[in-house]
């Protein structure tokens, strides 16, 4: 499957063959989809807990979603990914940024120099900002594993009901992670049609808006 054909193919699914397991093989492949992943200074600002205990799953189940059809979900799918946003991550930048020079990316000299103006602009972030970038990088991994799923004929849903308060007590997850998304994988037991979207014409802009619009 290619790339164009797993963005078409991927559908939200709500129903999973519980019998079906995801073999280990294809987890690792959908784990490495979102370890390649790109992030901004290449921080890779994420954290994936894959649940396949099925008493850990049955509690997130049970404790900690807010809405009936993600409780059925996740005790559905063989496999639950939590994917958490690493909010230190910048703790991490001189060794980020060492591997961006030691890829040809940057300059050594010029990467020493700036690795602490880049640490104290982190440093100065309000907690909100810096939860957002780290986010917004979890995000585009998140992406990468649901497609990477999708070619490899799995089912996934992208969770956002549920108490992380709950999620992080039951999966005992240190201050350092926020959890942003919770995924289940597993082999679809339902074949929904396509959703309708936007057409590009509703939602692209050429170079500027006009003059006159309103907004």
């Amino acid at each position: 499957m290619t790339v164009e054909q797993a963005i078409k193919a991927r559908r939200s699914i709500r129903q999973y063959d519980p019998d079906a397991p995801v073999a280990e093989e294809d987890l690792m492949k959908i784990l490495e989809a979102g370890r390649l992943a790109p992030s901004g200074i290449n921080m890779q600002s994420w954290v994936f807990v894959v649940v396949r205990d099925p008493q850990i799953k049955e509690r997130l189940a049970a404790e900690a979603m807010a809405l009936p059809q993600n409780t059925a979900m996740c005790r559905q799918a063989p496999v639950v990914i939590v994917c958490c946003a690493q909010l230190d991550a910048a703790r991490e930048l001189p060794e980020r940024l060492r591997e961006l020079a030691a890829a040809g990316v940057l300059d050594q000299a010029a990467t020493d120099e700036v690795a602490p103006r880049y640490q104290a602009g982190f440093e100065h972030m309000a907690p909100a900002d810096v939860r957002e970038y780290a986010v917004l990088n979890l995000t585009i991994a998140a992406t990468q594993m649901v497609l990477q799923a999708t070619a490899l004929g799995y089912g996934t849903c992208w969770l956002k009901g549920f108490a992380e308060s709950r999620v992080r007590r039951i999966l005992n997850l240190p201050d350092r992670l926020h959890v942003s998304s919770i995924i289940p994988v597993g082999r679809p037991a339902e074949d929904p049609p396509p959703r309708k979207r936007k057409s590009l014409d509703e939602i692209v802009v050429w170079d500027t808006f006009p003059a006159d619009t309103d907004g």
